[in-house]
């Protein structure tokens, strides 16, 4: 998403547009927060599917199910625009 801040944010900046600004900020904030979430549900509904295309053991496929959560969720390595 920082693209799109630094895209339309720039413009927005240097017109001394704050309220149009931080509500580009609100709504990039939204959509990530929004992408996010429905990454991890796709990640949790994924694990069984995989694990029974893997034979994996029903504990494997919990912590699996648990550790997306983490993966998706925690924004380690995300692009920051802001």
């Amino acid at each position: 998403m920082y693209e799109v801040i630094v895209r339309f944010g720039v413009p927005l900046l240097e017109a001394d547009d704050d309220p149009a600004f931080r509500q580009l900020l609100r709504l990039t904030l939204h959509a990530d927060f929004l992408s996010s979430a429905i990454a991890t549900l796709i990640a949790m509904a994924a694990a069984p599917l995989t694990g029974m295309l893997l034979v994996w053991d029903t504990s494997l496929t919990k912590l699996t199910m648990l550790y997306s959560t983490v993966l998706l969720t925690f924004g380690f390595g995300t692009a920051k625009g802001y």
